[in-house]
């Protein structure tokens, strides 16, 4: 008998079955999709859950264990953290993990590549601020020192004998806010595919992945945050799919000192608050480290700098100014839901 006969002969043995099963009032089991959503809190902010597929409850619990370890890793404030290791040992070399090791030699890439306007070595800087503690401009002299420390180039990585380390320059402290979720939405991102999650929204803090086109499959409706004080309301509604989004902006922490208003996102070059001509930047693309990185360091760059690169597609996204001018990347012109600009704002597209 032929492979081609033998194969015949087994599906129709299969659906044979099957017709029997049926008639014999059997129950035959078909895998459904289930909806859940649950709201959990780790790295210092809320982590929820959107999602579809036949065992929903194991795929958050598979995804909640991926986070926890990101924040077991990267939280610079936990002294048994590995971060905080090279932090405390700041000129002399620590051995870390391969992934601690493999997120830390991207950071410093990232770095490079937005010409310093995001450095993963700004923890003095955030320190000094007092944006872990209490908040607060700190004196011209001790801003200038703490400058000292601060430089991407400075850090060294290594491999040695199979092991992975990394140096600290002297005085360095390695600060991994601005890209740590976007390596956690990662993170979930992968374990969701392990658990056979394809479709929903998993958002953590700022940063959005969307997994699939959606129920219908039309794509999500994905609402970008009114950047003013004290709102939850949306800016505009984009319609977006197997994506992941990213927002940065001064509304997230912010402090007034004798009036003038400062937020928590830091240049790396000046160790001023990027408080400037800028609300929010948001980035959208297929990587959440890359799009967590972006947001921070266009915001930092300011709005000319954004605007270029939104018009040349080195981007894709939105960037609002202090005016209340939503600007927007020419390729997301037909994801834009009509009627969904907020009052006091209006639209451009750049490009």
């Amino acid at each position: 008998m032929s492979n081609t006969v033998r194969n015949r002969y087994r599906i129709a043995v299969i659906l044979t079955a099957i017709v029997l099963a049926f008639a014999a009032g059997m129950t035959v089991y078909v895998m459904r999709l289930r909806s859940y959503a649950a709201v959990t809190f780790h790295m210092d902010t809320y982590v929820s859950y959107d999602i579809r597929c036949s065992r929903p409850e194991r795929a958050v619990r598979m995804m909640e264990a991926a986070v926890k370890r990101c924040e077991e890793l990267f939280n610079r404030f936990d002294p048994s953290s590995e971060i905080a290791r090279i932090n405390e040992n700041a000129g002399a070399p620590v051995e870390v993990s391969e992934d601690t090791y493999a997120f830390i030699y991207r950071a410093l890439r990232l770095a490079e590549e937005t010409g310093g306007s995001f450095d993963p070595t700004v923890g003095a800087l955030s320190d000094l601020w007092g944006f872990g503690s209490v908040p607060h401009v700190p004196d011209p002299g001790e801003l200038t020192e703490c400058l000292k420390s601060v430089g991407y180039g400075k850090t060294v990585l290594y491999c040695e004998d199979n092991k992975y380390y990394v140096r600290a320059g002297e005085g360095q402290k390695l600060d991994l806010g601005a890209i740590a979720k976007g390596y956690a939405l990662n993170e979930l991102s992968m374990a969701a595919y392990r658990a056979n999650c394809t479709e929903g929204i998993i958002s953590l803090g700022g940063n959005v992945l969307l997994l699939g086109s959606g129920q219908d499959g039309s794509g999500y409706k994905v609402g970008i945050r009114c950047p003013d004080e004290n709102s939850n309301s949306s800016v505009v509604t984009v319609v977006l799919e197997n994506t992941v989004l990213s927002t940065s902006g001064s509304y997230e922490r912010f402090f007034f000192e004798e009036g003038v208003r400062y937020c928590h996102i830091i240049d790396p070059r000046t160790g001023d608050c990027s408080e400037k001509d800028l609300k929010s930047v948001t980035v959208i693309c297929e990587d959440p480290v890359v799009a967590d990185c972006m947001s921070t360091a266009y915001y930092v760059m300011g709005i000319d700098r954004t605007l270029d690169a939104l018009a040349s597609g080195e981007i894709s996204g939105m960037a609002i100014d202090t005016s209340g001018v939503i600007y927007v990347s020419e390729d997301l012109t037909d994801r834009i839901v009509p009627g969904s600009v907020a009052e006091g704002y209006e639209l451009e597209v750049v490009g």
